[in-house]
């Protein structure tokens, strides 16, 4: 199974594959949100899971726990919230817990991916 031309990026989705299944399906379907919103955006494999870049900046991450993916935002405390949806008290990193697809609207991922590309 070829996701990327990155052998890291497909060993971690080979990985994930056996795993969790299900967890799979949530990554790739949020990978296709971030990758929606840019083609300026290259991926690698940081910290245990698939992290974005832009111009060589380090701006999201996605990375599977056991209940639920998490989706990092390096600069998230300067993005617009006012559903109060991003999680986290770090300096600048805010998160997302994903539980399932519905999650992946309800919690706006694509209005985040995008500003995190403009971040």
């Amino acid at each position: 199974m070829l996701f990327s031309d990155d052998d890291r990026v497909n060993a971690f989705f080979e990985d994930l594959q056996i795993l969790s299944p299900e967890k799979l399906e949530l990554v790739v379907l949020i990978r296709a949100v971030f990758h929606g919103t840019s083609d300026e955006l290259s991926e690698g494999i940081k910290y245990g899971g698939l992290v974005f870049y832009r111009r060589n900046k380090l701006i999201a991450g996605i990375f599977p726990y056991t209940q639920h993916i998490s989706i990092e935002f390096s600069n998230g405390v300067c993005f617009a919230d006012p559903d109060g949806l991003l999680e986290g008290k770090g300096k600048m990193r805010r998160h997302l817990k994903i539980i399932d697809k519905q999650d992946i609207e309800s919690k706006k991922v694509a209005a985040f991916a995008a500003a995190a590309i403009l971040s």
